[in-house]
């Protein structure tokens, strides 16, 4: 749209108006100084310039602008969030001391975060609290009593000598305390628990590599059965080589000598 020029006719002449760029027709500027300042953005030969005059007076927009209002969030007014006080200083009383007395258990801060001494994250923490617990009984009442495994069964076992002819001669031990029908049992009960090493069959047969001497001992046997060291036995003695003589004789009082006879029920 095009700017038109208009003119004043006065005293019979016609003068131009001042163009104004924003298409607003003003009157030309008047040399002379006004009577008054301007006041107000209208006193201006053109709003957006700045005037001849020198007057400090701040022109307004010619178009002004509407802000829009602030559009409401979706999820509505955030609430703020409540902060936990920090704990700085240690725990005022010992933990088993708090919770005889039915306070409260402070929190404790870690790097990550406050955490709950309650919380089964280490050990420490559980036998902590089941030492509190056994306290806690302790006080309210008399301590129960702790059932002990009562002593172990006592070593027994059973001696059966075959000898030449065929006549069977038993005879039981038992050691720990010392008993049985055995012709000596204290001396059969020192013996054993001299050759005995824990972990180590006592009664173990010879070794299948082993290298033994050409000996022979007797037709004599042995058969030993029963427990010893919480270990169950049964096993055969022989006499049929230099191994098996050494085997024999290192049990003896438990097994007759070579050349004696067992004592007992045949």
């Amino acid at each position: 749209m095009g700017q038109r020029a208009f003119g004043v006719r006065s005293r019979g002449r016609t003068r131009a108006l001042h163009r104004c760029p924003h298409g607003v027709a003003r009157p030309p500027h008047n040399p002379r100084p006004p009577s008054r300042a301007p006041s107000t953005p209208l006193d201006h030969p053109c709003p957006g310039n700045p005037p001849r005059d020198g007057s400090l007076a701040v022109p307004t927009h010619p178009h002004p602008v509407r802000h829009a209002p602030p559009t409401p969030s979706p999820s509505g007014p955030r609430t703020p969030t409540p902060t936990t006080p920090r704990v700085s200083s240690p725990l005022p009383l010992p933990l088993c001391t708090l919770m005889r007395n039915g306070a409260p258990v402070p929190r404790a801060r870690s790097e990550r975060g406050f955490m709950s001494v309650f919380r089964p994250r280490a050990p420490r923490t559980a036998l902590l609290l089941a030492g509190c617990l056994l306290g806690l009984g302790a006080g309210a009442g008399p301590a129960a009593a702790v059932s002990v495994p009562g002593p172990v069964g006592g070593d027994r076992l059973l001696v059966e000598v075959k000898e030449d002819g065929g006549s069977v001669t038993r005879y039981e031990l038992r050691c720990h305390p010392a008993g049985g029908d055995h012709p000596d049992a204290e001396a059969a009960c020192a013996r054993l628990d001299e050759v005995t090493v824990w972990g180590r069959d006592t009664f173990a047969p010879v070794a299948p590599d082993a290298i033994c001497t050409m000996q022979y001992g007797g037709p004599r046997t042995a058969h030993v059965s029963g427990e010893w060291a919480g270990r169950p036995v049964d096993t055969t003695f022989t006499r049929a080589n230099g191994c098996e003589i050494a085997r024999w004789d290192r049990l003896v009082p438990l097994l007759p000598a070579q050349g004696g006879a067992g004592t007992g029920a045949a």
